[in-house]
Parts: C-alpha cells; sequence; structure tokens
C-alpha cells in the first residue's frame, strides 16, 4: 500500500535533464518556525509590488512583497499587545495611504478580552494613525473585521458575542475620527465575510447561525453609506465562505451547507444588487469537506474561485473561472493535486493580475509541519528570479541551515526537479525492469543566482513504506522544509516488492529470505543514488564534502544499510543472484528514524560516522530496543537504543532522541523534534562542528498506552568520543595541538591537497572565527586572542576538502 505520511512534492519548473513539460505554477512561501498565516494582498503603490496583511509568530504583519513572493519590507504593528494580534483586512484607501484591521489581545484595557484595532499607514509601510475599539464585558470580544472605502470614508464591520454575534459597523474619516456607528442583533450573526461600497449604498455580507431552528445561513444587509441607517437585509440557507462585488453591481456568493445532498456542499450564487433575489446559483464540488476559501470577480466580468476539495492523502486546490451570466459549468479550470502541490494549503485571497485570472496571486495558509503564511503565484509567461535581499551562502558564518531566513525577511519555496533517473534498467523481485529516479529541491536563494559554483550540503530522504511501499513525494514535505532552511535536498525512489502474494507486513512470515532480498535492493539503490548524487555534484549547486542522508522506516533500514552494511552481514548471501553492493558512500552523518539492523555485529569499529537516532520507546513495528521484526525468523530487531548501546562502546558519535511512549513517527511532537534535529545537523554531522555522545527524552504529545521505557543504553562508554583518522592521502597536520592562545598553529597539508584553497577556523557553534587563503603546502594559523575551548579547521582546495580538530588552551 502506498503510503502517503506528509505534504507531498511541488512540481514548479521545467528541468533541463528531465523529459518533463514545463510548469508554470509557482509557489512560493513565508515558511519556518514562526507560525502564522497570510489573509489578504492587494495592489501596493508601485507597478509589480504587493501588500499582504496577516501574522506572523502570534503578531500582526504587513509584508511588501513583488510578484514572485519575495519580501521587500515587512513591518510588525506596533499595537501594544501583550497578547496575541492579526491582520485580517488590509485596503488601499488612495495613492499615499492604506489601512489595516484586525483583532488583538491585551492591547487595551480590556486586557482578557479581543479588541479590534484598525491602523493607517503610508507608502513605507510607516504606521500614522491607531485605533483599538474595545469590547464591553456584555459583548466580551470583537471578531472579523473588514473594511471597504469609497474614497473619502473608510468602513469597519466586526462582530460581537452580545446575544450570540451581533453586527457592528462604523465609519471613519482617514484620520481615524469616527463619524456615525451602527449596531445590529438580526438573529445571531457571527462573522461578517466582506463589506462593500456601491451606489451610496454599504453592503455587508456575513456568516449566520439561528440558534433557534440550527440553521446555517447567510445574511446580506444594506446600509446607508453616508448616515448608516438601515435599509433591508436578506436571507440565505447556506453558509458562507467567501463574496464578492462583480463589475456590474451584483454579488456573488460561494457558501456551505451541509444539508445538501451528496458530496457537492458548494454553492455559487449570483445575487441582485437591487432586490437581493437570487438570479441564478450552482451546485460544486466532488467531496463532502470541499470548501470554497475565496472568491474574486476578474475585470472581464468572470469569477475566480479557489476551492480546497480536502481527501486523506490527495487534497487537490482547484482555482475555478465561471460566468456569471451561466453557472452551468466553469469556463475554466486549474487542478494543483496534492501529488504536486497543494496538500495541506488553504487560498485565503486572490489577486488576478490578468483580465481572464490566467495570471493571478494568491495567500494562504500552510499547515504541513506547522501553520505557516502562504504565497502562491501562477505566471504563463517566462521569468527570471532574482536572488532575495541580504543573501548569503556563508553556510557557517550566517544562519542557513539552522537558522530561519525569514527571521530577516520571508524566505521562498524551493525549486524542484522531479524524476531524475539515478539508475536505469534495475531488475525488480519479478524480473521487471524499473529505471529509479529522484526528486531534487534547490532552495531559491541558491537557483535563483544562477551560479553552479556556490555550494550546500545535501540531504538526502529515504522514504518508507515497509518495501512495498511509498514513493519520493512520501516526504517531500521535509524535503521543502529543509530546502527551506539551505540545504539541497533530495527524495529518493528505490525498488519496493517482495515476492508475488506479498502484500503486507503480515505476509512476510514464510518469505524470509525475499524480505532480506528487497532490504539489501534498498541497500543497493540507496547507495547508488547517493554515488550519483556526489558524481553529480557540481551540476546540482551539492557540496559533495557535506552530504547527509535520512530515512524512515523502511527508509532508516535502507540508511543504516547504507553506513554499515557488507555483502556477508546478512542470513542469506546475495551477490551472486543480486549484484555487490556498491561501495558504503561518502556520506557525513546519517539520521535513522524508526530503523533497525540485523545484527549489532554490522556496527564495526571504523563505520563511525555520526548518527542521530529518532524513534519511540512503544514503536509496534520496529522495536525501540531489541526484538523481532514481523516475524520470529526475521532478527531484524535491533532499534535505536541497541545500535547507540553498541556505538557507545566503540566511541563513536551519535545523538539518541527517544520519544517516550511514542509510535512509529514522531508521536505528535514533530516541532519538537525538528528544533533538535536541525543544530544537530549544522554543528554535530560534521558540517560547521564536531559531533558528541548524546541521548535525550522528549514526551509523546499523543503517547501510546504501553510502559514506560528505560530511554538510554546502559552499555560501558568509552572515555572520549573521538572519530579515528581514516588511512588515505587526504589529511591535514597541525602542530602544536593542542596550542596556546597567545601563538600560532602550523598547518601541513599533504600533496594529494595541493597547495591553493581557503581555510576557515568555527567554534563548535559553527561561527566562522578565522579565514584566509593560502598558496602553500604550510599554512600559518593566527590564534592569538582565542579564548580556551575546542575549535573546527576547515580547509578546502581545489581538489578536497577536510576538517581536524584544533584544541586551544
Amino acid at each position: 500500500m502506498k503510503t502517503k505520511l506528509l505534504l507531498c512534492c511541488l512540481l514548479l519548473a521545467q528541468y533541463v535533464f528531465s523529459q518533463n513539460a514545463a510548469t508554470h505554477e509557482q509557489a512560493y512561501g513565508f515558511i519556518g518556525f514562526e507560525s502564522g498565516e497570510m489573509q489578504i494582498i492587494e495592489p501596493a503603490f508601485l507597478p509589480g509590488q504587493y501588500l499582504l496583511g496577516g501574522q506572523l509568530n502570534k503578531g500582526a504583519i504587513i509584508v511588501q512583497s513583488n510578484k514572485i513572493g519575495q519580501s521587500l519590507a515587512y513591518r510588525r504593528l506596533s499595537l501594544g499587545t501583550s497578547g496575541e494580534s492579526r491582520i485580517t483586512d488590509l485596503l488601499k484607501l488612495n495613492n499615499q495611504l492604506f489601512a489595516t484591521a484586525g483583532t488583538c489581545t491585551g492591547c487595551a484595557d480590556t486586557i482578557l478580552r479581543q479588541s479590534i484595532f484598525i491602523t493607517i499607514h503610508d507608502g513605507s509601510l510607516n504606521q500614522i494613525a491607531t485605533l483599538v475599539l474595545s469590547p464591553t464585558i456584555a459583548q466580551n470580544k470583537f471578531d472579523n473585521a473588514r473594511l471597504a472605502t469609497n474614497g473619502t470614508q473608510l468602513y469597519l464591520t466586526f462582530n460581537d458575542n452580545f446575544f450570540g454575534g451581533s453586527l457592528n459597523v462604523r465609519a471613519f474619516d482617514f484620520n481615524l475620527q469616527q463619524a456615525w456607528s451602527s449596531f445590529q442583533n438580526l438573529g445571531f450573526v457571527e462573522t461578517p465575510l466582506s463589506v462593500d461600497v456601491q451606489n451610496n449604498q454599504l453592503w455587508v455580507c456575513s456568516q449566520e447561525w439561528n440558534g433557534f431552528d440550527n440553521i446555517i445561513g447567510t445574511r446580506l444587509v444594506r446600509f446607508n453609506a453616508e448616515t448608516g441607517v438601515l435599509i433591508n437585509h436578506y436571507r440565505y440557507p447556506a453558509f458562507v465562505d467567501a463574496s464578492t462585488v462583480l463589475p456590474n453591481g451584483n454579488l456573488a456568493l460561494a457558501s456551505y451547507g451541509g444539508f445538501y445532498t451528496g458530496s457537492q456542499r458548494i454553492k455559487l450564487s449570483i445575487i441582485s444588487s437591487s432586490n437581493g433575489a437570487v438570479l441564478d446559483s450552482v451546485l460544486l464540488g466532488t467531496h463532502e469537506r470541499s470548501r470554497a476559501t475565496a472568491l474574486q470577480a476578474l475585470p472581464n466580468g468572470q469569477l475566480l474561485m479557489a476551492v480546497n476539495e480536502v481527501g486523506f492523502f490527495d487534497d487537490t486546490l482547484k482555482l475555478l473561472r465561471y460566468n456569471p451570466a451561466n453557472l452551468t459549468t466553469p469556463v475554466g479550470s486549474r487542478k494543483i493535486k496534492g501529488e504536486i502541490a497543494a496538500k495541506k494549503r488553504v487560498v485565503h485571497d486572490l489577486l488576478p493580475l490578468s483580465d481572464e485570472g490566467n495570471t493571478y496571486l494568491a495567500v494562504g495558509t500552510r499547515t504541513d509541519v506547522n501553520e505557516h503564511g502562504m504565497f502562491l503565484a501562477s505566471f504563463p509567461e517566462v521569468f527570471t528570479p532574482q536572488p532575495p535581499a541580504n543573501w548569503n551562502n556563508d553556510v557557517c558564518g550566517s544562519n542557513l541551515l539552522n537558522g530561519l531566513a525569514q527571521s530577516h525577511y520571508p524566505s521562498c519555496l524551493p525549486k524542484v526537479y522531479e524524476k531524475i533517473v539515478y539508475h536505469k534498467d534495475a531488475l525488480r523481485y519479478n524480473g521487471q525492469k524499473q529505471d529509479l529516479s529522484l526528486d531534487l529541491y534547490i532552495p531559491f536563494d541558491l537557483h535563483s543566482t544562477n551560479d553552479l559554483a556556490q555550494k550546500r550540503p545535501l540531504l538526502v530522504i529515504v522514504h518508507g513504506g515497509g518495501f512495498l511501499g511509498g514513493d519520493e513525494d512520501s516526504f517531500s514535505q521535509f524535503a521543502i522544509f529543509f530546502a527551506e532552511l539551505g540545504y539541497v535536498v533530495a527524495s529518493i525512489n528505490y525498488r519496493l516488492g517482495v515476492a508475488e502474494g506479498v502484500n503486507g507486513l503480515d505476509d512476510f512470515c514464510g518469505h524470509e529470505k525475499e524480505v532480506f532480498a528487497a532490504i539489501y535492493r534498498g541497500a543497493q539503490d540507496t547507495r547508488r543514488a547517493i554515488q550519483f548524487l556526489y558524481d553529480n555534484a557540481n551540476l546540482y549547486h551539492i557540496d559533495r564534502n557535506n552530504i547527509l542522508a535520512l530515512g524512515h522506516s523502511a527508509g532508516a533500514v535502507n540508511v543504516l544499510n547504507s553506513a554499515l552494511l557488507d555483502a556477508d552481514e546478512l542470513p542469506y548471501n546475495f551477490v551472486s543472484e543480486l549484484g555487490p553492493l556498491p561501495p558504503k558512500p561518502p556520506v557525513q552523518g546519517y539520521i535513522p528514524w524508526a530503523g533497525s539492523v540485523a545484527s549489532l555485529e554490522m556496527i564495526d569499529k571504523d563505520e563511525d560516522t555520526p548518527m542521530f537516532f529518532i524513534h519511540g520507546t512503544c514503536d509496534p513495528l520496529i522495536p525501540y530496543d531489541t526484538g523481532n521484526l514481523i516475524c520470529p525468523d526475521l532478527p531484524f530487531g535491533f532499534g535505536a537504543k541497541a545500535i547507540v548501546g553498541r556505538k557507545k562502546t566503540l566511541c563513536h558519535n551519535y545523538h539518541l532522541l527517544g520519544i517516550q511512549k511514542g509510535d512509529h513517527g514522531m508521536g505528535g511532537s514533530e516541532q519538537e523534534v525538528l528544533t533538535k534535529l536541525i543544530p544537530w545537523l549544522k554543528n554535530e554531522s560534521g558540517v560547521c562542528g564536531q559531533g558528541k555522545q548524546t541521548c535525550e527524552t522528549i514526551q509523546a504529545a499523543t503517547p501510546l498506552n504501553c510502559a514506560e521505557s528505560v530511554i538510554c543504553p546502559t552499555t560501558q562508554s568509552c572515555l572520549v568520543a573521538t572519530r579515528e583518522p581514516k588511512p588515505g592521502p587526504e589529511q591535514i597536520h597541525m602542530y602544536p595541538n593542542p596550542a596556546l592562545s597567545n601563538g600560532q598553529v602550523n598547518i601541513e597539508l599533504d600533496d594529494y591537497m595541493g597547495t591553493q584553497g581557503d581555510l576557515s577556523l568555527y567554534n563548535l557553534q559553527g561561527q566562522a572565527l578565522r579565514s584566509a587563503t593560502f598558496s602553500a603546502k604550510t599554512i600559518q594559523l593566527d590564534v592569538q586572542g582565542l579564548p580556551p575551548g575546542v575549535y573546527v579547521v576547515k580547509i578546502r582546495t581545489d581538489k578536497a576538502m577536510m576538517k581536524s580538530q584544533l584544541v586551544v588552551q
């Protein structure tokens, strides 16, 4: 069965080495640990620039962006809040000013209650006026602020909790002096969706719940725009999700009704602006949880609508165009399948850039790892991306890899190249041939420079699926995530299948040899993929001296075997039948997540590459410590704790992250796991620092019902965790080492290294402290002024790269 664990991959652009046709769907995002959402997008004051409003890290934020999602500037609103704030609407007032509205807590005297704010800004995002409106005890909280303008006045609508949710409408001048206010309790109105001015009338579209007969409804309310006097209101039996005003003044409503028959729960309606009559309507949607999340009128009079079709594995984001005069069928549609681009993405607002809607911008929310604001764009024309502002490719001397770009500016999603073949005509278990491929994710700031001399560490991801299912899309969520940190990321396929009739793990019993053959093929393929990337590093911005590999479940078994397995270390010898194992690839660090090995004797003293183990103590499939895998005759039962116990006695570098009462995944603690994995990858895998022997415990957020386990191994530890020098010509020799803090260190290179290159000195936190170029076999490194401690010397020439540890006393 195909295992789809997380976000499926993004197909973004043509790959010059593949046969795939180009796609012009481009996706960018405000991504990282700083959670948030983008609610609204408007044209800015200069052509090609846009204003986005939403939330970042629990604070209201304005972002000024270009059309490919690069941040030009951003501003967190100053609201005096001790709590959370967010922008729910943003509106241009004229050619010099724009306004925002939203919610905040702790921004007024009513500290425990949610207030509404309005702010006025100039074109440089400066906040020049602010007004906070606070609820009374009876009103409890204000919510869902929406804005409109007629060019001279600013209109605000919001709801409170008075009698279930009353509607408030107010008018202000551009200095936020109030002109009038209106309070309406029309029947448990909860959520204003939009407010619009036309023909001196103010139209408010609201979601409504009637507390007496439990009917979900929509209410359109008309006010006199000069006085605030209520003119009329209309009610419709559907729960509105989005609305917009058409060029002819009529309204379009996209609503949801749980009482609709079948799976078509979305209703698109055209409403007369003169009398509120429904002129036309149509039911649409292909899943009962489908929702229309954004609706926008196009200049040519058509409608552009974003629909999320929510499925278990294959969410689909649809962009539909309709002719309001005939809603029978859409006049255009675009699907972004979860398998390509849209899983766990919701569009909150659309901004068409062309009359026909083929070119558009959209903002919304991404919820794959955490809730992040999303920027989505589609361009039929060719465009040339530019590096983000303050671009810096210094891996160890910047926030790349362990910091997140949007600490300084919102970051862009990577460019993804699909189906790069790394091995042709591989034989499957049934004798059929298969081309093995991988998907490659290049960080936006790296590929946008078009400079292949710029290199980054590579993270190879190997999917799970019990050697029966899964593919390179299964972990594209993690691929995107780590590419946004700055890694080049590859997600690989490998040969699946065990034997005819083996369709699930329960069928493994009685097919022990075939299972081990599948494991052997997986090790072959994983090594081939890594070697392919190493050999083609110059084509893909890969720093071949810093390659890392992460795998889950069967993928973790592949990763461990890639590092440890010799052909004679399985219960069966497959060399004559399946061919030799490729050499162990040049990997700097391994991350086995819920993996195991067949025997601890596989781990030799010289197989000391640092490893970061992630494993739940209640894993029902692969034992945390020791036990059989599925069947008594499958001795693949040495999990993370047992492996680390062996590595501990051999003085190897490792980090064991045990998830107490965790399952076969991350026990619901994905965010906490990532916060611990990210610094290890940069600072302890060897990219910018030195490994250690560490073991720690986190609690599963969704624990299983099993006994607590002892997390860390109790085997005898060696005294010092060091890596023995490997034989070969690529050596550097430093003396004196330890060195005195007021002296110099002499460094001699072997002939193989060459005599020209650059040298860098880092502390164990990955900060670059010294750098220099050299053109001789012997180098002198000044260490004066360095505090006592352990440092890493990294030397790179055109022939090789080496790291060595330096102790300063």
